[in-house]
């Protein structure tokens, strides 16, 4: 009988444990160190709720420790898109806060560029993170959805007023 509580307070702690972990972020594919290298992307993008999707292909780099994140990306579109930004967070338990500094071209790169700054707050997911991007003025604020779909792949949605602005899903380059 001792053997048998013995296993199931080791099975109900091995629950507790698996339940906790990704809370603390102790798994491998929740840590900001894990995104740390080169990543490349494809999807679609629309510069605006007005325009049409377009297929994109996207560079990205992220520098992280345990609770900082910096990632540069650059994207370019078949039609004519370019979308060059930088987001910057910081995480405090499974709060998410930072900034996401955009550059968008349309048409070519000889056009003025549409810039953007806007503030980032959010939270922690299981497998990923959910936050808002919010921008001055007008400009409607964007939800934006991480989800890592494995060690070496996240995606990324984002949505503006109710439409899907953004998807694409990415590969670390190199080492995984």
């Amino acid at each position: 009988m001792n053997m048998f509580m013995s296993l199931i307070k080791r099975w109900r702690m091995g629950i507790l444990a698996a339940w906790i972990t990704p809370l603390a972020g102790g798994t491998a594919e929740l840590g900001l160190v894990d995104l740390d290298g080169r990543w490349q992307g494809t999807g679609s993008e629309r510069a605006s709720p007005m325009e049409s999707a377009q297929q994109i292909t996207c560079q990205s780099t992220i520098q992280a420790d345990v609770t900082r994140m910096i990632n540069d990306t650059t994207c370019t579109g078949d039609a004519g898109l370019r979308r060059v930004s930088t987001l910057m967070v910081a995480l405090d338990g499974n709060d998410i806060t930072g900034t996401l500094d955009q550059s968008t071209w349309t048409g070519g790169t000889s056009a003025s560029p549409r810039v953007l700054k806007g503030s980032v707050s959010g939270r922690r997911t299981e497998d990923g993170a959910a936050f808002q991007v919010r921008f001055p003025g007008l400009m409607p604020n964007a939800t934006v959805t991480f989800k890592v779909l494995n060690p070496s792949s996240f995606s990324v949605q984002a949505a503006a007023l109710g439409i899907q602005m953004m998807q694409a899903t990415y590969n670390k380059v190199g080492k995984h």
